[in-house]
Parts: structure tokens; C-alpha cells; sequence
């Protein structure tokens, strides 16, 4: 595995990992924001709400299909699949969004036709 794989995998596994109501927290490198008044105001403040997270989204997706596809990574693929997981909670949490939850479901779209 090389490093630009290792970079996708662990960022796709961190995806896979969300739970219903958690919020990407893309200020300090990745990771989930707390249930708090205090973490709304941060993200406020940070402008770090669902536009950031889903164009986070986006171009981590764009940029593991282009590896998928130039070296015909069947692992990465089986860990992009098991992504999906963090992708619906994702979901569940902006239920009231619908073009965050049009993107998101067009993302899966592309996960289950993926191929090499």
C-alpha cells in the first residue's frame, strides 16, 4: 500500500465510522464535532457546516475512484463500499437538506458502479 492509498483508506474508514447525528469537523485535520451548544457556535464560527462537509465529501470521493481507476485498487474499492455506512448516517443527520442528501446519494450512486 502506498502512501497516497493509505491516506484514502484511512480517510474513507474515518467516513465509514460516523454515527447518526455526528458532524465532520474539518478545522483540526478530520474528526466529529460533539453534541454541544459550544460546537455549534465553533462551527459557526469556522464555517464549518454541511457546504464544507460535503464538498469535503466530494473530492475525497473524486480523488479515490481516480486511484481506483489508475491502479486498480480491488481493496480500496471493498473499503469504499463498507463507506456507505457513514454516508447514511450523514443522511440521517441533515435529513432536512435536501441537496446535501441529493449529493450524498449520488456519491453511493457512483460507489455501487464502481468497477475496475
Amino acid at each position: 500500500m502506498d502512501n497516497k492509498e493509505f491516506e484514502l483508506t484511512k480517510k474513507l474508514v474515518f467516513i465509514s465510522l460516523i454515527k447518526e447525528n455526528q458532524r465532520l469537523d474539518l478545522t483540526n485535520g478530520l474528526s466529529i464535532y460533539s453534541n454541544s451548544f459550544y460546537s455549534f457556535i465553533l462551527r459557526n464560527i469556522y464555517k464549518d457546516g454541511r457546504k464544507s462537509t460535503i464538498n469535503y465529501i466530494k473530492l475525497l470521493y473524486d480523488e479515490a475512484f481516480i486511484y481506483i481507476k489508475e491502479k486498480k485498487s480491488t481493496e480500496l474499492i471493498t473499503i469504499v463500499k463498507q463507506s456507505i455506512t457513514g454516508l447514511d448516517n450523514l443522511i440521517k443527520t441533515y435529513s432536512n437538506d435536501l441537496y446535501f442528501i441529493s449529493s450524498i446519494e449520488t456519491i453511493k450512486k457512483n460507489i455501487n458502479n464502481i468497477n475496475l
